[in-house]
C-alpha cells in the first residue's frame, strides 16, 4: 500500500514542479524591472514539499549574476538565497503536498511595493497570481499567499 502512495506522491510532485517551473518562467517573461546584476533573476525558484519535507526543487538558471548584492553587510547571490530559502527557511504550515513559487532577493519586495527613490512599482512575481490560482484550481488546492519572501 505504501508504494502505491509513494508512486502517486512522486508523480504528483513531478507534475507540480513542472507547473512551478512554468510559473517562474511566466513571472520572468512578464516582469517589468530591468536586470542590473541578475541576482533577482537567479533568486526565482520553486519547491514541492510532502509532509513538510522538500522532495522536488527548481532553480531558475543560476549563476547569471554578475556581482552579489549587499544585505545587512553580507554579500548575497540570488542562487544562494533561493537554495537557502527552500532547504532551510521555508516550512510548510500544513501536511500533504505543497507547491511554493518564490523570488527571494530582498529587494524584489521593494520593487513590487514601489515608493522611496523608485519612480514606479514593478512587477516581479505578483503578476502571476491568476496563473497560480489556475494551478491551485486544477489540482483542487488552495492559494495561501501571493507575494515575495
Amino acid at each position: 500500500m505504501s508504494s502505491l502512495v509513494d508512486r502517486y506522491v512522486s508523480q504528483l510532485a513531478d507534475k507540480l514542479i513542472k507547473k512551478g517551473k512554468d510559473l517562474v518562467e511566466e513571472a520572468l517573461r512578464t516582469k517589468t524591472y530591468e536586470h542590473d546584476t541578475y541576482n533577482l533573476h537567479d533568486s526565482y525558484g520553486a519547491g514541492v514539499y510532502y509532509n513538510g519535507r522538500l522532495i522536488r526543487e527548481y532553480y531558475n538558471t543560476p549563476n547569471k549574476a554578475k556581482k552579489p548584492k549587499k544585505n545587512l553587510g553580507e554579500l548575497e547571490y540570488g542562487k544562494d538565497n533561493i537554495r537557502d530559502y527552500l532547504h532551510e527557511e521555508y516550512k510548510p504550515t500544513t501536511n500533504g503536498i505543497v507547491l511554493v513559487v518564490v523570488a527571494t532577493m530582498f529587494y524584489g519586495e521593494i520593487l513590487e511595493r514601489g515608493g522611496g527613490k523608485l519612480k514606479q512599482k514593478y512587477k516581479v512575481i505578483s503578476q502571476i497570481s491568476s496563473d497560480v490560482d489556475d494551478v491551485a484550481s486544477k489540482y483542487k488546492g488552495s492559494v495561501r499567499q501571493i507575494g515575495l519572501w
